[in-house]
């Protein structure tokens, strides 16, 4: 159980990390939308959105690495933590990124998806290898970000 949460930890920080490249890259991409150079644009482009297709299919490999932690750790594991970083990863694999009308790219939802997982990292370094348990967090309100503008936002992080 110590190395399953301490590897879940680890797969979550990895799982940030790659979602927030997947973001960056989206921004690039979104940046040569607009451009009228004859070729670069389409060049960028293309080699942004490789690079695009390259992290979603990394974040693909994370999440499998995460389900097969949770399928040999399964029985050591808290229940309920297993049904918190499954429910996680169903959540992040139904997610993917999407073009709109205009051209450019987006992460639908990546707000959201960041405070899950940090809330799951958070949870996970309350694990104590004395007692082999979690400890509860006690919900604190949300700091200013941009999910304090959107009131449904903040709701759907809680599930």
């Amino acid at each position: 159980m110590d190395y399953a949460a301490k590897q879940l930890k680890q797969l979550f920080q990895l799982t940030l990390f790659t979602m927030s490249v997947t973001k960056r890259s989206i921004a690039h991409y979104n940046l040569t939308v607009g451009l009228k150079d004859d070729e670069k644009p389409l060049w960028m482009q293309s080699v942004t959105l490789s690079e695009l297709r390259r992290d979603e299919a990394k974040l693909g490999r994370v999440l499998q690495s995460v389900r097969s932690i949770l399928t040999a750790a399964n029985d050591v594991l808290d229940p309920d933590m297993v049904n918190r970083v499954d429910g996680v990863c169903n959540y992040l694999g139904e997610i993917s990124v999407e073009q709109k009308a205009d051209g450019t790219m987006e992460f639908p939802k990546y707000d959201v998806c960041r405070m899950k997982i940090n809330y799951l990292i958070e949870l996970l370094q309350t694990y104590s290898r004395e007692t082999r348990t979690f400890k509860d967090i006690v919900e604190k309100p949300y700091r200013a970000s941009i999910v304090d503008s959107e009131p449904d936002l903040a709701e759907e992080a809680k599930h």
